[in-house]
């Protein structure tokens, strides 16, 4: 039996806190302060965006940010393995300045902080203990550089942020070996 499962948005909240970590030790400038973790509906996540945002404490907390996007899918029934998730969206997102260009955001965003933490994710990601990315290296997934986030140049959040979405990521969730 598998109880506990491996929780998803768990191991995410884990794993993001494993990444800010490393990328902290690593750069302290860019990344002062741990990288903030959601998962949920994009409606919650700008609620709680627009809390911390009233919130002295958390303000500087905000981003940047990896949003866990749901609902997704498990995949039952293989053996030797919890489930199977091919439809996993993640966004890595920074706040930005809506009068950059697409150079200024390269330079501002996209290279220094939001390119760094996509790759810490991917080599974490390889090494979880609780996902099997495969043989191949990285998992199959999209990316998709999103300047000034949303449809039209209209902002998907009351914030506005440049992103990376990830999708279409595809990996296995191993049984928990901690169960009886």
């Amino acid at each position: 039996m598998n109880q506990p499962e491996y929780i998803i948005v768990d191991e995410f909240r884990e794993l993001v806190a494993s990444m800010s970590v490393a990328l902290t030790d690593n750069d302290s400038t860019t990344f002062p302060n741990p990288i903030n973790y959601q998962h949920g509906y994009i409606t919650e996540l700008n609620e709680t965006l627009m809390q911390y945002e009233k919130d002295p404490q958390r303000y500087d907390t905000k981003f940047p940010l990896v949003w866990l996007a749901q609902p997704f899918t498990v995949t039952r029934g293989e053996v030797g393995y919890y489930g199977k998730v091919n439809d996993l969206r993640l966004f890595i997102i920074n706040s930005s300045d809506k009068n950059w260009k697409a150079d200024e955001r390269e330079d501002s965003n996209f290279n220094p902080k939001l390119r760094p933490i996509y790759r810490e994710l991917i080599d974490q990601l390889k090494e979880w203990p609780a996902f099997d990315m495969g043989k191949m290296g990285d998992p199959v997934h999209k990316v998709i550089d999103r300047y000034y986030w949303g449809e039209s140049q209209q902002s998907v959040l009351n914030d506005i942020v440049d992103c990376m979405e990830i999708s279409g990521m595809e990996f296995k969730v191993k049984n928990n070996s901690n169960c009886p």
